[in-house]
């Protein structure tokens, strides 16, 4: 009996069969040896990703990113961006990859905000290439703020509430 390995690249289709023919120098076997592939649907993705902007300028945001773990195994680090799209056109990283058992990352406050935060996770193979999504919703405060000056002279403030 003899093993052998193979690995696939993580861009190649999901086969559903192997065949093996055997060799030697003199001929290639005409019949091979199969094997049918199980289907295995196992989902590496997060989810439920959540942020709660606690800074309250326009255009800016900050605070607690956070995800759900995957049920999948083989996964060793989260990646977290923002991105202008559902496509994750104009994707900014957001800190840096995260361990795997991780499931939060502090966004500084001041971020240029962008509408999605785009969560892949990340196997010892490659990054996966369809993330889950979550969007962000800028929370801003505004004040509107008047005030009356009714000191009269001149470098001096004086007024009622």
């Amino acid at each position: 009996s003899i093993s052998a390995g193979l690995l696939l690249p993580a861009s190649a289709a999901v086969p559903t069969h192997i065949a093996v023919y055997a060799s030697s120098v003199l001929a290639e076997q005409t019949t091979p040896s199969t094997l049918m592939l199980a289907p295995v649907d196992v989902s590496a993705s997060v989810s439920t990703v959540a942020i709660a902007d606690l800074d309250l300028d326009v255009g800016e945001i900050g605070g607690v990113v956070s995800w759900s773990p995957p049920t999948a195994s083989g996964v060793s680090h989260y990646v977290v961006y923002m991105a202008q799209d559902t496509h994750g056109s104009n994707r900014s990283l957001v800190g840096s990859e995260q361990p795997f058992g991780t499931n939060l990352l502090d966004m500084p406050a001041e971020s240029l905000w962008l509408p999605y935060l785009p969560v892949y996770t990340k196997s010892s193979l490659a990054e996966q290439t369809t993330p889950s999504l979550g969007s962000i919703t800028d929370r801003s405060c505004s004040t509107n703020l008047t005030f009356e000056d009714l000191d009269l002279d001149a470098n001096e403030l004086g007024g009622q509430r």
